[in-house]
């Protein structure tokens, strides 16, 4: 049955890495992380076992080559490994044929008696979900031939992140010692069995270095056998570079100065392998003090040896792993000295390891991150828990940094705190990152909101728009309303180029993107410039003579660079100054991602205005590019200049950048994309101006379907077209539009709908489905709010018109007779 808890018995496995396990005090959450410094490498046995534990390899090794039976198991009782000599003992051929099977079933599922064991009484089983070790020495396992062996055997839960996912189980067959103890009662064979079946090798040769007796385990240790070792001698196997100092002191005992002594030497087994081993040795005198024969006793120290070693590269990697951490981490001992931190704790506080080794920290950082420092120690001490805080702290330029720390207790072998560790993550980059986030997501938020409203206006504004040019036509007579009239058109053209604005800055705006030789745009703008900033201000350009073209739309930009203009103007308008514009090629190559609104790799163009103004506060860069922010007095600033150019930028494939120095200056650096040499983008071509003296409107007769779902705007449409001489219908959602466009009682000639509408199918989508249905319909599309969707080149590459809310007359009635040719004009 299961037995009581002893004395330093292992009562819990703790997590090392990512896939194994090593056993602990049986604190659940408490590590054994403290490693021992120079001055205190562990020098006993017990001690260097427990740092064995901490070596993946050397762990691997020892289930490999001890002689119990181990095996896992998960959850379910499946079996996750088992070592050579669990499926020895069990007498089965491979591994395999335990591996994921559920090992209850296979070697433990009758008990002594016979009778059936059910699972749910299994004292493994039981142990693993009650999260305790135990120790049974009554039970039998089965062997695969159905032969039952009695067993001892051990199992511990295994833990991983703090839960139990599985046992270990660790058995012996103990029938053999079972006979041994039974044979220790035969007074003839007692001291045969002792010396035949202990684990240790023993050892009987004579004066001469002949060997009388050898045990099993000393011949399985070097691989020979009885009547193989009874014609050796005791040089023939010791490793040729220690043979010297053998027969040194066999020559001692022979002489009657050496009766007894410990030593570790290596043996060469029988297949060449050198092992390493400790030795214990007494000479048996007789009454004349003449040596009889010699008794050794032999360990097989080769791991040992071996684990050491290994200590020794783990504590290298270990080391090799906190110095290359980009955190910070320091133990400290539990009155505050230091006695390890890595590199990035010198290079961070500027110190190197020599120099704060065994000092207090106090004596190392600020009075007031020092005070921070004893603050938290003291609650990982009184909790013996880890906890977490941030911590401002100057580095060794004295620049104020932030640091996430993690500060836990290292436990010594009774469980009580011998240290304290602590991880620093600098995390001033991050802090500033999540900034940066927060900004861009309000930005973001603003433009969804100025968009919107941006969209409604331009539907309002279509609709007046439309109805004062009726109006205007009607009263052409009266000259005081024709005025009116005018006046309030002029006001809705004014309200469109407010949207305009809007619709840059949330990035929705159509753009129209052509290839540019921005060296002759701003060589064109500059006589412009001069004359709008005023005498007092000087303007001056560099360009050099490799700049790339860009792929941008051309009005846009001139916007773009006018406005930056005129912030600079009227920061420099107190005393004047200068006024650059400087152009610059820029590669831009990414090595890290996570980067708020970061372009994407590639070529750019920079185009940077640069003033010796006022310039501007941390907290006004921060709300530059919001719609309506503004440091001006009411009425000189619409706020909308730099929101604009924010849109243009993004929108366009770049961005956007402000650097100030109040009463210093200010640059503003737009970054746009590089057309690439070669390319087949098109160049830029002359904008086509209206004639304004052309008399009357573009007429026609042919079938017009209207898809708009405002309703005002619907119906201004219907009336637009209709006075143009067309037979229109008019539908408020693309599904009505399709159902039109599938009947047979009237043949659309032109499709004119809206963007944005209800109903999950866009203008763009209601076009592609309409072709499907009439591949050779003519299709003309509207939006006030292009909301990222149309590329006006591809538009116009399948043969599919756009206009822009809010459109005139005019503009319309070109529009539809541009897309459906000019047989059917009117004048």
């Amino acid at each position: 049955m299961a037995t009581t808890k002893k004395a330093g018995e292992i009562q819990g496995w703790l997590e090392f890495g990512e896939d194994f396990a090593v056993p602990a005090d049986g604190r659940e959450g408490r590590r054994r992380d403290r490693k021992p410094s120079g001055d205190e490498m562990p020098a006993s046995d017990s001690s260097r076992d427990e740092a064995h534990a901490f070596n993946t390899e050397l762990l691997r090794s020892l289930l490999m080559s001890t002689g119990e039976g181990i095996y896992g198991i998960d959850l379910a009782g499946r079996c996750t490994f088992c070592n050579p000599s669990a499926v020895r003992l069990l007498g089965f051929s491979d591994a395999a044929e335990l591996v994921g099977k559920r090992i209850h079933d296979l070697i433990h599922s009758r008990r002594a008696d016979g009778s059936p064991c059910d699972p749910k009484d299994c004292r493994i089983l039981q142990g693993m979900r009650q999260r305790r070790g135990i120790h049974v020495d009554d039970e039998m396992f089965w062997r695969r031939d159905g032969q039952p062996i009695p067993v001892e055997y051990r199992s511990q839960p295994v833990f991983r992140n703090g839960e139990v996912v599985g046992a270990v189980v660790s058995f012996a067959d103990i029938a053999e010692r079972r006979h041994a103890e039974e044979a220790m009662r035969a007074s003839e064979e007692r001291f045969r069995s002792i010396f035949e079946q202990t684990s240790v090798g023993m050892a009987i040769f004579n004066p001469e270095g002949r060997y009388l007796a050898v045990n099993r385990a000393f011949r399985e240790m070097l691989g020979y056998t009885e009547e193989e070792f009874l014609q050796l001698k005791y040089d023939e196997i010791t490793f040729e570079d220690d043979r010297k100092a053998s027969r040194e002191r066999n020559r001692r005992i022979r002489a009657g100065k050496l009766d007894r002594f410990e030593v570790e030497k290596r043996y060469v087994r029988k297949d060449g392998c050198v092992i390493w081993v400790a030795l214990s040795a007494s000479t048996i005198r007789n009454a004349d003090g003449v040596p009889i024969f010699n008794i050794r006793q032999i360990q097989d120290i080769t791991e040992r040896k071996q684990a050491v070693e290994a200590v020794r590269e783990s504590e290298a990697r270990f080391r090799a792993v906190i110095d290359n951490s980009p955190a910070a981490i320091c133990l400290r001992s539990v009155d505050g000295y230091y006695v390890l931190f890595n590199r990035e704790f010198e290079k961070r506080h500027g110190v190197c390891l020599e120099e704060a080794m065994g000092k207090h920290a106090d004596e190392m950082a600020q009075p007031e991150v020092a005070r921070a420092i004893s603050l938290n120690d003291e609650v990982v001490l009184e909790t013996a828990m880890p906890c977490e805080y941030e911590v401002e702290f100057p580095d060794q330029h004295n620049i104020v940094r932030t640091g996430f720390t993690n500060k836990f207790p290292i436990f010594g072998s009774m469980g009580e705190v011998v240290g304290i560790g602590s991880i620093c993550a600098d995390m001033t980059d991050h802090k500033q990152m999540e900034e940066k986030l927060r900004h861009a997501q309000k930005l973001e938020a603003v433009g969804q909101l100025t968009g919107g409203v941006a969209h409604d206006f331009n539907n309002i504004l279509a609709v007046i728009l439309t109805n004062l040019e009726f109006l205007e036509e009607d009263l052409a007579s009266n000259e005081s309303h024709r005025e009116i009239i005018s006046e309030a058109i002029r006001a809705v053209h004014r309200g469109a180029k407010l949207t305009e604005r809007l619709l840059a800055f949330s990035r929705k705006q159509p753009l129209n993107p052509k290839t540019l030789d921005l060296v002759s745009v701003l060589s064109d703008m500059v006589e412009l410039l001069r004359r709008t900033l005023g005498e007092t201000i000087t303007v001056q350009t560099a360009f050099p003579g490799d700049l790339c073209p860009v792929f941008v739309d051309g009005n846009q930009f001139e916007n773009a660079i006018l406005n930056l203009a005129v912030n600079a103007r009227d920061a420099m308008k107190q005393r004047g100054g200068k006024l650059e514009i400087l152009c610059t090629n820029r590669k831009i190559i990414h090595r890290a991602s996570g980067r708020i609104n970061e372009m994407p790799s590639g070529q750019y163009v920079c185009v940077e205005i640069r003033d010796n103004g006022d310039g501007m506060a941390p907290e006004v860069i921060e709300r530059a590019f919001e719609p309506f922010f503004t440091t001006k007095k009411t009425g000189e600033g619409s706020g909308l200049g730099l929101s604009m150019v924010y849109g243009f930028a993004n929108q366009s494939g770049g961005a956007v950048t402000i650097s100030s120095v109040v009463g210093m200056g200010t640059s503003v650096k737009l970054f746009l994309p590089a057309v690439p040499p070669g390319s087949s983008v098109a160049a830029a071509e002359a904008d086509s101006v209206d004639d304004p003296g052309a008399a009357g409107l573009p007429r026609g007769s042919e079938t017009i379907l209207v898809v708009e779902d405002d309703v005002d705007v619907g119906s201004s449409a219907q009336r637009t077209l209709a006075s143009l001489g067309y037979q229109v219908f008019w539908v408020s959602d693309a599904r009505g539009a399709l159902e039109v466009l599938q009947g047979d009682d009237q043949s659309i000639d032109l499709l004119f709908s809206d963007v944005i509408m209800p109903g999950g199918i866009d203008g763009r989508e209601l076009a592609e489905e309409a072709r499907k249905l009439l591949p050779e319909l003519k299709i003309i599309l509207t939006s006030g709010y292009a909301a990222g969707k149309l590329n006006l080149i591809e538009l116009d590459a399948i043969g599919i018109g756009f206009i822009s809310k809010p459109y005139t007359r005019r503009t319309l009635a070109e529009a539809v007779r541009a897309t459906l040719g000019d047989t059917d004009s009117g004048g």
